[in-house]
């Protein structure tokens, strides 16, 4: 039976739920990760509802960062910004993908495998709107003298854009409304 764990969809969410599936020791056909708002109920499928918390975050990070490396650590974390409501089932695919190989910190060097295919193809799609949002985004000045962009991108990007804009202008106030996800920078 396969044991599909459902969690939210936020960061501290998907690596909850990593983690939960990450100890289970099981092999990466009998696991699977759905986000709530994505859960397709299966026959023959035990669906676990996962707690979120940081120290499980912390813990998934430190296992990638240490094992796999900086390189996937960056990929990974991309590839859970991204869009794609399978991104977290497609990361844990790669991490235990990377189980079976002798050098683990190469896992990226593996894009015939396809969960890795997908986790760089997703991270590449992130970096791209990122990049895109850098060089497009234009600000306004408020009465107050705050400088305030309002951008709609796909991807969860203001913490990949964030270091340029604070570079860009490290002596105004500024700030940056992403309205696909309500979220400021």
């Amino acid at each position: 039976m396969k044991r599909v764990y459902v969690c939210s969809d936020t960061l501290e969410g998907m690596y909850s739920a990593i983690y939960e599936a990450w100890k289970t020791k099981l092999e990466a056909n009998s696991l699977g990760i759905a986000l709530k708002k994505y859960v397709e109920m299966e026959l023959f499928c035990e669906y676990i509802e996962v707690e979120e918390a940081a120290h499980k975050e912390k813990a998934v990070i430190h296992l990638i960062q240490k094992h796999l490396g900086k390189e996937a650590y960056w990929n990974i974390y991309h590839a859970l910004l991204s869009d794609d409501p399978w991104r977290a089932d497609a990361v844990l695919g790669m991490m235990l993908e990377a189980r079976k190989i002798a050098k683990p910190e190469q896992i990226m060097n593996h894009l015939s495998r396809p969960k890795v295919l997908r986790v760089f193809e997703l991270s590449r799609k992130v970096s791209n709107e990122a990049l895109f949002y850098r060089e497009i985004t234009r600000f306004i000045e408020l009465k107050s003298g705050v400088l305030f962009a309002e951008i709609e991108p796909r991807a969860e990007i203001l913490a990949c854009i964030g270091d340029h804009f604070a570079n860009r202008f490290p002596l105004e106030n500024w700030m940056i409304y992403d309205r696909a996800h309500q979220m400021f920078l």
